[in-house]
């Protein structure tokens, strides 16, 4: 009875082995798919099955409707492969490896049904690894390797039993006798508890060994991933699974859209800035990522509207020359969205040759490729926006910016259909008030910014507001409901402004603090998506450029100045804690995305071949340098006194000395290792445990002494109980025949487990030999 459950225990740790190893299969294809019914679905067909299939019994599918199951699966795999195109189709084949598995959960299990439940489970993450993964994907695929590990394991030992079941089991039953007597006995699993007690434990064993195994593993995986030499020039980033929209950017903003994505944590991209000469990290306050500018206001609704010969697309070198002063370099990687659109801080320059950026120039975008645009693309600018780790408030402008400004001050209508007659009022009240010159754009632009952002009188909101139909949205927030996001504080403050006179746009993009101090880089999300506004300043007004902006712009044309009308400390949040644990987890995304992901040929060679080649050369060049070897020398006698010094070339001439001898021996013994196990022998090792049983070469000594000798085709095991019948039939004292197999098996948990006697078990052999041998005496 205690042999059938333990098998039972067995069997049944493989099932939720099993179990947990489909339902991780789901969860890393669900990750790359970005899909999370099938991980759920898996995960409840596992529960479901353990215990109704499994444990109960209540419900198997018979071999019938598992062949109907599988063919409607199949059916469905063809039609969403009809559906899909290009390398998409893969999810389509994911699909039906999930499906698979679900039925095979439910039917009654053999070993052949758990290899293919495997199988399936493997052949899923084959199909996962195809798509875009983060660094969870790789954490998951450790835990995987372990759990797919422990389950083959156990797979072997459950088939191994059922092949060897003993005779009583089998039909027709086998002799218990004959030429293999082991054949009759079944085979014994315990737990590390029934271990301690002298039988091989399946818990605490499996788990060393299958740690063992998986760290081995795991070890010999990096070490071929990072050293094995890459033949392509791009690595593989995985198949498209819908790209990210991207917020920040349209060619269309209607008010009260970007409430709505305001407090999804998803990632956009991430900005280290440092020095350009340097290429130190450079930790600065909140920056601002421009992604496009919006010129046209209509009906709630912002559009591009310019001069059609500077809406067009153009080289990067079209961006103006900046100053080297305070130069910084802008490392930026972006995750895929579905537009060519790219953020970064303005103004810009190139930071090298690069052919796959662009820029618009009328709405201030810059693109990439559209064939990039579907997957992870990294690129550096320069920039000198920022003054003492602050970004300036100014953007330099061009000659056709000064043209195009008088486009921007046009006033928004007092009457008719779209007229904001509120608006214009608010405005005229505040800046007379004010008691500022109308002409002095810069402080009026100024004052109009601080009234929307810190007089109290509008409040910041990301939940949808109720709007007057009959009026303009913003007329309704200025006039009704001042409760509203970024957007409609941006869409005030530039029509107060054009309604003064005072060239004015939108601009969308990102703004965002949040600093990670592992990857030193900043995180930019979803949630940090965000709009602001500039002003047009011409080049009499930034004249007279006031001292706490930092130095003015050195251009002839005007320059922007950038206005935040959004209430302090109201910005988006994440909603989300953002402790060590999770700066911790962003800095391995970026590892994994640096690292692992983007491991192509130029970036191995960057990261471990030239390294590694430049360390070996030095330290070649060094060893044989006679100036570095007396510089070094010099350096330690100076430390210690000069009157040590002959003392210390002795003492490192004898640890040389050392280390070369102590080298030999060591190889000497690998080699000699390594031969002997080539020969089939163990040398010293078998000499030493040689000693350790030595009991059961006197144990055959005593028996020889009876005529018995045991064969090259017996088994200790078989030759005692052999020898234990014959001496007690030819001495008449029965109790004489289990003394060989007392001390056999102390002999096998010595020679083939590994383990010691304790004195009571060293007692008990000793006493087994000295009455077999005063048998033997008493027989001669």
């Amino acid at each position: 009875m205690r042999t059938e459950g333990a098998a039972v225990y067995l069997e049944r740790l493989l099932q939720i082995h099993v179990a947990t190893m489909a339902a991780l299969g789901a969860l890393l294809l669900g990750l790359g798919q970005r899909n999370p019914a099938l991980p759920l679905w898996m995960l409840t067909a596992a529960i479901t099955s353990v215990w109704v299939t499994d444990v109960t019994g209540w419900f198997r599918l018979n071999r019938a409707v598992t062949n109907v199951a599988a063919a409607v699966a199949f059916c469905i795999f063809l039609w969403q492969v009809s559906e899909l195109r290009g390398l998409v189709r893969i999810l389509a084949i994911g699909n039906l490896l999930v499906y698979l598995q679900i039925i095979l959960l439910f039917q009654e299990k053999e070993p052949r049904t758990y290899g293919q439940l495997a199988l399936l489970s493997l052949l899923e993450v084959v199909v996962a690894a195809a798509f875009r993964q983060q660094a969870m994907f790789g954490l998951l695929l450790i835990v995987y390797l372990f759990i797919g590990l422990s389950a083959l394991v156990l797979l072997f030992l459950v088939r191994e039993r059922r092949r060897h079941r003993p005779a009583a089991s089998r039909w027709p039953p086998r002799a218990a006798g004959g030429r293999w007597p082991l054949a009759g006995q079944e085979s014994a699993f315990t737990d590390s508890v029934s271990a301690s007690a002298g039988q091989a434990g399946i818990g605490r064993e499996l788990r060393r060994r299958v740690m063992r195994m998986g760290v081995g593993t795991l070890a010999l995986t990096m070490v071929i991933f990072f050293t094995l030499p890459r033949w392509g020039r791009h690595p593989w980033r995985g198949a498209t699974a819908g790209a990210r929209h991207t917020v920040g950017f349209s060619d269309r903003v209607t008010l009260g859209e970007l409430g709505t994505i305001l407090e999804n944590p998803e990632e956009v991209l991430r900005i280290q800035l440092s020095d350009f000469a340097t290429d130190e990290p450079r930790r600065v306050g909140e920056v601002y990522l421009r992604g496009s500018v919006l010129t046209y206001y209509e009906d709630g609704e912002w559009r591009y509207r310019g001069p059609v010969e500077y809406d067009v697309v153009g080289p990067l070198g079209t961006v103006p020359i900046l100053s080297t002063e305070r130069l910084l370099r802008q490392k930026i990687i972006i995750e895929p969205m579905d537009h060519e659109a790219l953020f970064c801080v303005w103004p810009f320059a190139s930071a090298g040759d690069d052919p796959r950026l662009f820029v618009n120039p009328g709405r201030q975008l810059l693109l990439r490729r559209h064939d990039l645009m579907g997957q992870r693309f990294a690129f550096e600018l320069a920039t000198d926006a920022f003054d003492r780790n602050t970004q300036l408030p100014r953007t330099p402008a061009s000659r056709r910016d000064r043209l195009e400004a008088r486009f921007l001050a046009s006033p928004p209508p007092t009457e008719g259909p779209d007229a904001l007659p509120g608006l214009v009022a608010l405005a005229d009240q505040w800046l007379e008030e004010s008691s500022l010159d109308r002409d002095n754009h810069d402080a009026c632009a100024r004052a109009l910014e601080r009234q929307l952002r810190d007089s109290g009188q509008f409040e910041y909101s990301l939940e949808g507001q109720a709007r007057d139909g009959s009026l303009d949205a913003i007329e309704d927030f200025v006039s009704n409901n001042r409760r509203g996001h970024c957007e409609y504080f941006a869409t005030a403050l530039v029509l107060m402004l054009r309604s003064q006179g005072i060239p004015a746009r939108l601009v969308v993009g990102y703004k965002t603090d949040e600093w990670n101090d592992l990857g030193e880089f900043f995180q930019v999300r979803q949630l940090h998506a965000h709009t602001w506004v500039e002003a047009y300043l011409s080049p009499r007004q930034v004249r007279d450029w006031p001292a706490r902006d930092g130095p003015p712009p050195q251009t002839e044309f005007g320059a922007w100045i950038r206005l935040d009308p959004t209430p302090a400390g109201s910005g988006p949040r994440i909603n989300r804690a953002l402790d060590l644990f999770g700066k911790s987890f962003d800095w391995l995304n970026f590892v994994w995305a640096s690292y692992i992901i983007e491991m192509d040929q130029p970036r191995q060679h960057e990261v471990i071949y030239d390294p590694l080649t430049d360390a070996l050369s030095e330290a070649a060049r060094r060893l044989v340098d006679p100036r570095w070897w007396q510089t070094t020398f010099d350096r330690i006698a100076g430390a210690v006194g000069t009157g040590l010094r002959n003392l210390i070339l002795v003492l490192a001439g004898a640890v040389v000395v050392i280390v070369l001898v102590l080298a030999y021996r060591g190889f000497r013994a690998v080699l000699g290792r390594w031969l002997v196990r080539l020969a089939g022998r163990t040398a010293r090792g078998t000499r030493s445990l040689g000693a350790r049983v030595e009991f059961y070469r006197r144990l055959e000594a005593a028996l020889a002494r009876f005529g018995l000798v045991r064969s090259p085709a017996q088994t200790q095991r078989e030759f005692a109980r052999q020898a234990g019948r014959r001496i007690a039939e030819s001495t008449g004292e029965g109790h004489l025949a289990g003394l060989p197999g007392q001390v056999v098996e102390a002999f096998y948990r010595v020679r083939f487990g590994g383990t010691t006697l304790d004195s009571t078990q060293a007692d008990a052999v000793e006493q087994a030999l000295r009455r077999l041998k005063q048998a033997a005496a008493g027989r001669s």
